[in-house]
């Protein structure tokens, strides 16, 4: 009897083991995938391009990529990255559109990806078949992999208006707006500068898309281009791509400028209609900055100068022709005692420890004034010395770095300073030194 039990408890524990072997290979054989869902009608993709009627050349189209199942996702889906010629793709976004409808009286969830497409030509394109990452919760547990779409076509057409257009913008709103417009009543100054800012912005267009402004050299004039500012806004799926171009116009010469019109083409995709942004023409006078005597003439000493007048006892008919003759007296002793070098140098000091770098520039460009026939510059003026030169360039630099850049600037030494003020005037200086001046640059 022992052995009959014996015998029996084995074939027990043989009979149990069995079943455990037979269930864990059934459960192997049925376990669930992605391609198994997708057989059986559980998971669904769907794939189209979001556009209506014609589309133009740099008009986006919205690829949607649609995710579906009667269970739930456990987490977000992901598309590969993917490249196309002749197609701007910006960065898809992280973030997935969930949803949910009704399918023959059963729920069924949705993850939406949308992808913005720009073509840049004209010409059929097709999007591949692209790798979508899924995982959904299913009756057996967590199932993740890859679900493939299907290739999409559509035509990108060229507008007739656009024919021959290289630059242009395609959107439904687009402005552009200038701040610094020059005025031709105004009278600016040799050394003097002008900020201009113009900004284009426009709808569904990213920033990277707009087109530079165009730049043009004017003679007598220098001009300081800012980085530009390219910024990409997007609110509640409406995206603004917006461009900002600053430049410094630093006027070096007398005379009458001015700036071209400029002429942006921008294609309404609302109203279908070619329309255009302009800048419009813009002209200005530069004058030579009026001699200010009241600036050198601080330290003189008039009550001192009356008295030696007074002392001279000499007859009212003498005292009233001197009077008559004061201002060319004057500018005989500011001559001959170098009184207007020495102010000048004065005031340049002066500003440069004050880091008052535009007023140096300019107290410095009256100290070296040359005959109104001659078209030297500063730089002209130190040409012949190397380190003279440098620092030069480093106090223009100094002068319009904050306006330019937004920066700090940097700081001139007074002993580099003192080196500038150690050229020879020049020998065609006039005897009142009040002739036409060297240019500011």
């Amino acid at each position: 009897m022992a052995t009959v039990s014996r015998f029996r408890g084995s074939l027990y524990a043989l009979a149990k083991w069995f079943v455990l072997l037979v269930v864990f290979f059934s459960l192997s054989c049925h376990a669930t995938t992605i391609d198994d869902l997708l057989s059986s009608g559980r998971l669904t993709i769907h794939t189209n391009v979001n556009h209506q009627g014609i589309v133009s050349v740099k008009q986006p189209i919205t690829l949607r990529i649609e995710v579906a199942t009667d269970r739930w996702f456990s987490k977000g889906s992901r598309v590969g990255a993917f490249t196309m010629h002749d197609v701007v793709i910006p960065p898809v976004s992280e973030l997935a559109i969930n949803g949910s409808r009704k399918i023959q009286g059963q729920t069924w969830v949705t993850q939406t990806r949308e992808i913005l497409l720009y073509p840049m030509k004209a010409g059929r394109y097709q999007i591949p078949s692209l790798g979508v990452e899924v995982s959904v919760n299913s009756a057996e547990g967590v199932v993740e992999g890859r679900v493939m779409t299907s290739p999409v076509t559509f035509e990108v057409q060229l507008p007739e208006p656009l024919q021959g257009i290289e630059e242009f913008i395609v959107s439904p709103e687009a402005s552009l707006e200038i701040e610094g417009m020059f005025d031709i009543d105004a009278l600016y100054r040799v050394g003097g500068a002008v900020t201009q800012v113009i900004t284009i912005s426009a709808a569904d267009t990213p920033a990277m898309m707009l087109p530079e402004l165009p730049f043009s050299e004017i003679p007598g004039v220098s001009v300081y281009h800012k980085p530009s500012e390219v910024l990409s806004r997007s609110s509640r799926g409406d995206q603004l791509g917006i461009r900002r171009e600053t430049r410094v116009y630093i006027f070096e010469e007398v005379g009458e400028f001015q700036l071209p019109q400029q002429i942006h083409y921008w294609w309404d995709t609302d109203d279908q209609v070619l329309k255009t942004l302009v800048v419009p023409p813009q002209k200005w006078m530069v004058e030579r900055k009026a001699f200010s005597w009241k600036s050198l003439t601080t330290d003189l000493n008039w009550a001192d100068y009356g008295k030696a007048i007074a002392g001279l006892g000499v007859i009212l008919a003498l005292l009233w022709q001197l009077f008559r003759h004061r201002q060319l007296l004057v500018s005989q002793f500011l001559m001959l005692s170098h009184y207007r070098e020495r102010q000048l140098k004065k005031h340049f000091i002066q500003a440069v420890q004050q880091q008052d770098y535009k007023a140096a520039c300019q107290w410095l460009y009256e100290f070296y004034r040359l005959p109104s026939d001659e078209s030297d510059t500063l730089r002209s003026v130190f040409s012949t010395d190397k380190e003279q030169s440098v620092i030069l360039e480093q106090l223009f630099s100094s002068a319009f770095s904050a306006e330019i850049l937004g920066s700090s600037p940097a700081t001139i030494s007074l002993s580099e300073a003192k080196q500038l003020l150690h050229r020879s005037l020049p020998k065609s200086l006039d005897e009142t030194g009040l002739s036409a001046g060297i240019r500011l640059n």
